[in-house]
C-alpha cells in the first residue's frame, strides 16, 4: 500500500445511501453498489469515477451511512447529497487483488504507524475508484500527538 498526503478543497457526492454497522458492513454494501453501479457511471460528470463515502450517524459511532455516489453537480431526483469538506487527507493506495475489507483493516495498521490519526472532527472518510479499478481510501488527518 503506497500512502501520500493530499489538501483537498470541499466537494459534493451525490449517489444511494445505507444505514450500517461494523458487523453487517459487508453483506450491506455489495448489494447496494449491484443495484446502482452502472447507473452511476452513466451520469456524465462522473467520469466513470465512483465514490464510497462513510460517516457515522452520531456520536456513539455505532452506525454509520454508507454512499455509494459520484461528485456531481446535477444529481438524479433519486439521489442523495453529501457535502465532504475541505481537509489534509490520507491517501492509501489500495493493491487490486485485496477486499474492501482487507483494505481498511490494513489501513488502521500503516496510518497510525506513520504518526497520524484520523481527524474525527471533519467525520467522512471515503474509497474513490478510477475509472481504471484503481482503488484508494481517502481519510482527514490530523498529526497524532501521543
Amino acid at each position: 500500500m503506497k500512502i501520500r498526503f493530499e489538501n483537498r478543497e470541499k466537494f459534493k457526492v451525490c449517489g444511494y445511501k445505507i444505514v450500517s454497522n461494523e458487523e453487517n458492513f459487508e453483506r450491506d454494501v455489495e448489494p447496494l453498489w449491484k443495484k446502482h453501479e452502472n447507473e452511476l457511471r452513466k451520469i456524465p460528470e462522473s467520469k466513470s469515477c465512483l465514490y464510497g463515502v462513510t460517516g457515522y450517524i452520531d456520536e456513539t459511532q455505532e452506525q454509520y451511512f454508507y454512499l455509494a455516489g459520484v461528485e456531481t453537480d446535477n444529481p438524479q431526483d433519486d439521489m442523495i447529497c453529501i457535502e465532504i469538506p475541505a481537509a489534509h487527507f490520507v491517501v492509501v493506495s489500495i493493491p487490486k487483488e485485496m477486499t474492501r475489507l482487507e483494505a481498511w483493516w490494513k489501513y488502521f495498521e500503516d496510518v497510525p504507524a506513520k504518526g497520524y490519526a484520523p481527524d474525527e472532527s471533519h467525520g467522512i472518510h471515503f474509497e474513490f475508484y478510477d475509472k481504471n479499478g484503481n482503488f484508494e481510501i481517502w481519510t482527514p488527518v490530523k498529526p497524532n500527538r501521543g
